[in-house]
């Protein structure tokens, strides 16, 4: 065999075993993108994660940077399990999306827009569509006011809806008259949501048969709820006059545990140091038609009343980049921090006493839960600014301005990674990057 022939043949066999590496090596890619995504082991139980709504996690060291164009908006707060983000949107959509590089997984379509935090249990994700507009008791007629003495919702209905989350499969659909934009809870193999047509509900996971339903005084919209130790905690809305409350509910029956007369229709209750913190308004001490915002400790266990604090600016209901009148809070290490929505304020308060620690004007006004991670307070405005905050004493540490506004999608933070919702799509930064 000559020399050239032997190079020839050694050339070839190094290059189809360079061929066969590849194929195996993205075989094994592919097998291990297909374990994650059909791993049923991860859990995101609610609206920002936990009770206290910190999402931040601590599982990951590795700093991801990407941005990924969704082209609608997106006002539910991402969910993250297994690597993977899911989110939903206003043009009928719920996607997920890869947390290392924001490609899309899957895409699935809806039949009404999407507004609730996607949460995921079991090898599954649940949404609720919804849609803004007023119904006669019995859905037969959709009205031009928003009178929350009727049932909130469409005349098609809306629905929650399970995907399989490792593609998106339509696993089953439960119908409502009313609408679905709260965010629901996961507490066992409960599925539990407050809805448009003034009830609570729990399904069964697995089916999505209905296991109760309960009456709660008001309306929800967008107040997502929580849960800790078998009591869900539900804020809902009636009007004539208009009138809020927050409901403690058992979540094994449903049965009422108390009401008390405050919290908001938007606004999901925060949980921390055996307190439920609520967010609302008043026009107490406003000209015209101005609101100021409000922030209310209750007891857990009773919903006796603790402290009641209101912020200092008055201002008017926005629609600029949602319609939330009333933003649901943090609570972290002792303290409680709240965005108005209807001024340009955030504050700090005490959680035992309501004395207020620091307060802070942004740009615009914000409309997302912030986050508290390593010492310092996250959030961004409708303006397109986002703030990292000393979380101590409100000392601005960074603003960053981004080409987008941020809406009522709050932030989430994943080792050395923000993730964060913008007016058109999703973008992967460090914290760090911020100053």
């Amino acid at each position: 065999m000559t020399f050239a022939a032997a190079f020839s043949k050694s050339y070839v066999l190094r290059c189809v075993l360079v061929i066969l590496l590849g194929i195996v090596t993205v075989v094994a890619l592919g097998c291990a993108q297909k374990q994650r995504l059909t791993d049923t082991s991860g859990t995101w139980p609610m609206f920002q994660f936990r009770a206290d709504h910190n999402a931040v996690l601590k599982s990951s060291a590795t700093s991801f940077r990407w941005t990924t164009i969704i082209g609608s908006k997106i006002n539910a707060s991402l969910a993250l399990v297994n690597n993977v983000l899911f989110l939903d949107t206003i043009d009928k959509r719920v996607i997920a999306l890869e947390a290392r590089s924001g490609k899309v997984i899957w895409s699935t379509s809806v039949d009404n827009s999407v507004m609730s935090t996607p949460v995921v249990a079991d090898g599954r994700v649940f949404v609720g569509t919804g849609h803004n507009g007023v119904l006669d008791g019995d859905g037969s007629k959709i009205y031009a006011d928003n009178d929350p003495t009727r049932p909130w919702g469409r005349e098609q209905g809306d629905a929650i809806i399970a995907l399989r989350s490792y593609d998106g499969k339509r696993l089953w659909t439960f119908e409502t008259i009313g609408e679905d934009m709260p965010s629901a809870i996961i507490v066992g193999d409960e599925l539990i949501f407050g809805n448009g047509d003034m009830h609570a509900y729990a399904l069964h996971l697995s089916s999505g048969i209905q296991l109760w339903n309960s009456p709660i005084p008001g309306v929800v919209t967008m107040a997502s709820a929580n849960y800790k130790d078998g009591v869900a905690f539900i804020s809902s809305c009636k009007s004539g006059p208009y009138v809020c409350d927050t409901s403690a509910l058992s979540t094994r029956t449903g049965q009422k545990i108390w009401a008390r007369p405050f919290g908001d229709e938007d606004a999901a209750p925060t949980l921390g140091a055996s307190r439920v913190y609520v967010a609302g308004f008043t026009g107490l001490g406003c000209t015209a038609n101005r609101k100021v915002s409000t922030a209310v400790a209750l007891r857990e266990r009773d919903g006796g009343f603790i402290w009641g604090a209101r912020f200092s600016r008055c201002g008017y209901f926005s629609h600029q980049e949602s319609n939330e009148r009333s933003i649901s809070g943090l609570y972290f290490d002792h303290y409680y921090v709240q965005a108005s929505g209807i001024s340009t304020e955030v504050r700090c308060f005490s959680a035992g006493s309501g004395s207020i620690q620091w307060s802070f004007n942004a740009e615009r006004p914000v409309k997302m839960t912030p986050v508290m991670s390593d010492g310092s307070v996250f959030f961004g405005d409708v303006g397109g600014y986002f703030y990292k905050l000393d979380a101590r004493s409100g000392t601005l540490v960074a603003r960053r301005k981004f080409q987008h506004p941020f809406t009522t999608s709050s932030p989430l933070i994943n080792g050395n990674t923000l993730f964060l919702a913008f007016d058109g799509g999703v973008i992967a930064v460090s914290p760090m990057s911020l100053r």
